[in-house]
């Protein structure tokens, strides 16, 4: 398993004025959605919750997408060739090397 070097885990949301936060095992502040002028409190503001969610949600994801890698680095049969170098990768398999790879910023836009 990679290490990761994002605040530790586990995160957690907790609530400001309007506001959700997203916070770190030691309650350090990771994220914040303001609530703006003009989000209306049915739409943008459920969605900021959602995101909070999942945003809190990542150091888990991580670590457990991260625990289900074979030896090599991927999650198939294919081996553990990196991803591109070998066109036998599942389509679940590239998306999650994929996502592990953008998650320890080794993506670029």
């Amino acid at each position: 398993m990679t290490e990761s070097k994002c605040s530790r885990g586990p995160w957690q949301v907790t609530w400001g004025f309007f506001s959700p936060k997203i916070r770190d095992a030691n309650g350090d502040l990771v994220a914040e959605d303001i609530y703006g002028v003009g989000d209306t409190v049915d739409s943008e503001y459920e969605c900021k919750i959602a995101n909070a969610h999942l945003l809190a949600a990542a150091p888990d994801l991580l670590k457990a997408l991260d625990a289900h890698r074979q030896p090599g680095g991927c999650f198939c049969e294919a081996g553990g060739a990196p991803l591109g170098h070998n066109p036998s990768h599942s389509p679940e398999c590239a998306a999650a090397m994929y996502a592990l790879a953008k998650a320890r910023g080794e993506v670029t836009p």
